[in-house]
């Protein structure tokens, strides 16, 4: 008897589960139409509120544009970003090209840019006059804006394409597989990027590094794919260890616009994991 009425205790219980679920599941629909209701009603009241301005003659008050309007503040401020880095981009060539260590072309002098003002600081170019120096010091502070609405805007595409594309019941799995397929990207991107412009010059670098280049068995493609993916994340992470960077012109051009896109887009990717783990 014990036995049995344990054993409808046991069916008794994961009835009851399963009666909790459907009544949560039936909780979160109906909370999802009691906000599109809401908003419906919303947008009613305001209908309603313009039809009685009009039967009384009064004017109706333009209707706030709000995502149109919010729209452009990323678009004008990619404007002022891309006019920081010319002038940015000016200065370095106008006070360290023939005058510094490894600056002798337009290219180096962006690419030195770029690397400052998202502080991957490889260490490849360094200031060696008192203007230089000053301009170094400059160039972060007054160019942190930079990286930040390059990861606004970044944030703010994927907010809009999740909220017009994705049902909002998948949104969650859309943003981990989002983050993580743009953290891919951005790797892969890299590794190529390196692997077709600088990959000699890494590995004369790797060459004089004796106790690396012996531990790695170099030369072999899998002390080459090491090295390039080594590079491509101290580059995505912002950390620039400097024991190998950038050096043909054809590098450091792809580096130029890579860097502002690698850095920014890990952040953004990484942000989106947080958030959900923090309860943000």
């Amino acid at each position: 008897m014990a036995e049995a009425d344990a054993e409808v205790l046991q069916v008794e219980i994961r009835r009851l589960i399963r009666t909790v679920k459907e009544l949560r599941n039936n909780v979160r629909d109906l909370s999802r139409q009691l906000k599109e209701t809401r908003n419906t009603l919303k947008e009613r009241d305001e209908e309603l509120d313009d039809c009685k301005a009009r039967l009384a003659g009064k004017k109706t008050r333009p209707k706030k544009k709000g995502p149109k309007a919010s729209a452009q503040l990323p678009y004008m401020s990619l404007v002022y970003v891309f006019m920081f880095w010319m002038l940015a981009g000016l200065f370095v060539m106008h006070f360290m090209m023939d005058i510094d260590k490894g600056v002798g072309s337009a290219t180096d002098a962006y690419y030195a840019t770029s690397v400052t003002v998202h502080g991957v600081g490889f260490g490849d170019i360094p200031p060696e006059s008192a203007l230089a120096l000053i301009l170094c010091d400059m160039l972060p502070v007054l160019g942190y804006f930079v990286p930040i609405v390059i990861s606004h805007f970044l944030r703010r595409v994927a907010l809009w394409f999740g909220q017009k594309f994705i049902p909002e019941p998948t949104r969650f799995f859309y943003g981990v597989i989002s983050a993580i397929g743009m953290i891919l990207v951005t790797l892969l991107s890299g590794m190529i990027g390196i692997y077709s412009f600088e990959l000699e010059a890494l590995r004369t670098s790797l060459s004089e590094q004796q106790h690396l280049s012996a531990s790695l068995s170099y030369p072999s493609v899998w002390a080459d794919i090491l090295v390039i993916l080594h590079l491509t994340v101290m580059t995505m992470t912002s950390t620039g260890y400097g024991d190998f960077s950038f050096h043909t012109t054809h590098g450091r051009l792809f580096a130029t616009f890579w860097i502002p896109l690698c850095t920014t887009s890990y952040s953004v990717a990484m942000t989106i994991l947080v958030e959900p783990i923090l309860g943000i």
